[in-house]
């Protein structure tokens, strides 16, 4: 996993963790590594899941050691819609384009759907077909 992946994970879980408190420590707070015997700073404590997360230099890796211990699972249940006042008019989720309840297979179809109710609730942007 690249870096920026595992920042964009580490946001994640901190966004989805209950009750999460992450505290900045003074820097008078020192602790002695188990396996080198040298002294090291430590600049957080994090609390999360009714569990506290502390001892370690960086808070990346008090973040890294409460993932594992309480994962967040992985979701795909993003949903899109586009409604008027009354109904709902285009969803867009796992399963694909819906319009006015009915699936869409075809891509060009659903994006000429799309694109005409966008016309028709926000005209002043000038909506454009790909072909146009």
């Amino acid at each position: 996993m690249s870096d920026i992946e595992r920042d964009a994970a580490r946001y994640r879980w901190i966004k989805a963790a209950p009750r999460l408190r992450i505290e900045r420590m003074p820097d008078s707070h020192y602790w002695i590594s188990a396996e080198t015997g040298e002294n090291y700073s430590v600049t957080h404590t994090l609390s999360a899941f009714d569990t506290g997360f502390s001892g370690l230099p960086t808070l990346d890796e008090l973040v890294d050691q409460a993932m594992e211990m309480y994962p967040i699972p992985k979701t795909n249940d993003s949903t899109i819609r586009f409604s008027t006042s009354d109904s709902e008019i285009i969803r867009i989720d796992k399963h694909g384009f819906h319009y006015r309840g009915q699936f869409i297979e075809d891509a060009g179809e659903a994006h000429r759907l799309l694109v005409e109710f966008l016309r028709i609730q926000m005209p002043e942007n000038n909506w454009r077909y790909a072909d146009d």
